[in-house]
């Protein structure tokens, strides 16, 4: 559907050339998107006019075609929208985001001719949004100078709208929230919102659930290359980091801390912080305690590349995976930390240590997520869930939405109306790394612009690599589209996770063995870590890897629910909501 912004309808005409639109108007290139993805439209002549203001009843219409809403009224809320006006339809579908006006005699009207308001445009798009404010956002609204005159009915949504990056003021931090809004005005918002950068609002911090072991500020080197930093980049607790290096004469690097009386007996679960330079180069990393110094006999726990991704890591340590060389024992006080790291064949490695914790605290959280959109995910694993009382997650591919095979828009927002979250997981599906920038933004902005056109939004700002293809490149534009992002790497999150953009997982795969999620779901409810459950497909037919079948998935449905007292099963916008509590 083309909307039009004029007096009167207008013809279809995708063109995004308008001879008034010069190369270099501040606004050619969003008017150009907006036009190229059909949401709004020319005049004859190739003409867009874009200093011509909005009326309310072109703003009603332009919420309508960009947010697919309808209206089955036959009976005119307004007494100035009659039935057979060009507008009515639209005005009617999107009154819950452009209200009318009720006059004290209770006639309700809507003013369709009249110029729609910069605060009325930036209230109904944050509202057709489905935007709220964040209350875990440290960033204090920044009102204008003068915030005063915005009207109190749209006051929150205006605000919100200038915080979010939608809405702008003018050079003497003054919004003027009753000047009407040109056209080109409203293509520039209106892409922003749906194909600009996210704000990323500042996130607050919470306490550690645990108590602390070490900064490893007192650590030693004991063998190969170690030193201490205090780059901030590097350090989370205390003023320095351990830093481990690999070298030609020492494939193993590693230190000690001693003179330490560490009663562990009644301990749960060690929670380890460390920083990976290069995973590629690493093979493992290594904690062992001792209540000996010379470490005779120790305890050993050893962490393999394979569940770690590049930069900040936080692993749980249950005790009970420690493994006793010699006679050692967590019945006796450790007065010994060692902590190494060992490089992958001849090939150098830094690891960095931050931080060592004991008996880290919370309640496990767990969220399934399907990637793609298979519409078997709609057919099976939607009312098989919905049956227990659980919801899920959907990655959708915004290009393969409604094809053979793949999940339609409109089931999708029946999930959705269930309480269940759609991510984003590209716009086709491509190997990321593989891309440009410009083609990485329009593969991640197009598909979240998909979720918002289609009022999906609540987990838009979360993005699944593809294939868990990524690198920093593809993480740092990642960034400029959502809060977080999640690679294919089989380990756990624990609480705010301390890589945003590297967010691991577990696969359950065709075939799979049971014990896995059950170890997995086991690990969340004894230690509070959070668990992501990656799946695909739920086919009866299939020997593809991505295809579990429904028996097995309901096996897995029937592990879980022995595990649903002791864990929170969520949507990815009601874990946002648990981060921060």
């Amino acid at each position: 559907m083309l909307i039009y912004l004029g007096s009167v309808p207008a013809y279809a005409d995708h063109s995004t050339a308008f001879s008034d639109v010069p190369t270099g108007f501040w606004a050619t290139g969003d008017i150009e998107k907006m036009a190229g993805v059909g949401i709004l439209n020319g005049y004859e002549g190739g003409l867009f006019k874009p200093h011509h203001s909005v009326s309310r009843e072109e703003l009603a219409t332009l919420l309508a075609n960009t947010f697919y809403l309808e209206s089955s009224s036959v009976s005119p809320t307004f007494f100035d929208v009659a039935l057979d006006r060009w507008s009515y339809a639209a005005v009617e579908a999107a009154q819950a985001y452009l209200p009318g006006y009720v006059p004290n005699d209770g006639r309700s009207y809507f003013a369709p001719s009249a110029a729609a308001t910069r605060e009325e445009v930036a209230a109904s798009i944050v509202r057709a949004l489905g935007y709220t404010e964040d209350a875990n956002s440290a960033v204090p609204l920044s009102p204008f100078k003068d915030a005063a005159e915005i009207s109190p009915s749209v006051v929150e949504d205006v605000l919100l709208a200038a915080k979010l990056g939608l809405v702008q003021g003018y050079e003497d931090g003054r919004f003027r929230p009753r000047h009407s809004v040109t056209r080109a005005e409203a293509a520039a918002i209106l892409h922003r919102a749906l194909y600009g950068p996210i704000a990323l609002l500042e996130r607050k911090t919470a306490d550690m659930p645990a108590a602390m072991l070490t900064d490893f500020a007192e650590a030693v080197g004991w063998y190969g290359t170690v030193a201490h930093t205090r780059d901030a980049d590097r350090v989370k607790t205390g003023d320095t980091s351990l830093v481990l290096t690999t070298d030609k004469e020492h494939t193993t690097t590693g230190a000690r801390q001693q003179q330490l009386s560490l009663d562990l007996g009644a301990t749960r679960n060690l929670l380890l912080r460390l920083y990976v330079e290069d995973l590629e180069k690493l093979s493992k990393v290594e904690v062992r305690l001792a209540s000996n110094p010379d470490m005779r006999a120790y305890l050993s726990y050893a962490h393999t590349r394979w569940q770690l991704v590049p930069g900040w890591n936080e692993v749980i340590i249950p005790v009970e995976r420690f493994v006793s060389v010699g006679d050692e024992s967590l019945e006796r006080t450790m007065t010994t930390l060692q902590v190494s790291v060992t490089q992958r064949g001849d090939l150098p490695v830094s690891v960095v240590y931050d931080a060592l914790y004991r008996d880290y605290e919370a309640k496990g959280k767990v969220l399934i997520q399907f990637d793609d959109g298979w519409s078997s995910v709609y057919t099976e694993a939607f009312p098989m869930m919905q049956e227990r009382g659980f919801v899920g997650n959907v990655g959708v591919v915004s290009n393969l939405a409604g094809m053979r095979n793949y999940v339609t828009p409109e089931q999708l927002k029946e999930m959705y109306a269930q309480g269940w979250d759609m991510f984003n997981h590209t716009a086709s599906h491509p190997r990321l790394t593989q891309l440009s920038e410009e083609q990485i933004v329009d593969e991640l902005s197009s598909a979240r612009a998909f979720m918002l056109r289609h009022q999906l939004g609540r987990a838009a700002d979360f993005i699944a690599y593809p294939y868990g293809d990524y690198d920093d490149r593809v993480m740092e534009i990642a960034s400029w589209y959502s809060r977080y992002a999640r690679t294919t790497t089989p380990a756990f999150e624990i609480g705010q996770p301390v890589n945003p953009y590297r967010l691991k997982t577990i696969e359950l795969v065709n075939n799979i063995d049971p014990a896995i999620y059950r170890e997995a779901l086991r690990t969340a409810a004894s230690h509070g870590t959070t668990v992501m459950f990656l799946l695909h497909r739920i086919e009866a037919e299939g020997t593809s890897s991505i295809t579990l079948h429904p028996d097995d998935f309901e096996a897995f449905l029937d592990e879980l629910e022995l595990f649903r007292d002791d864990v929170d099963i969520l949507s990815i916008s009601q874990w946002y909501e648990t981060l921060y509590r």
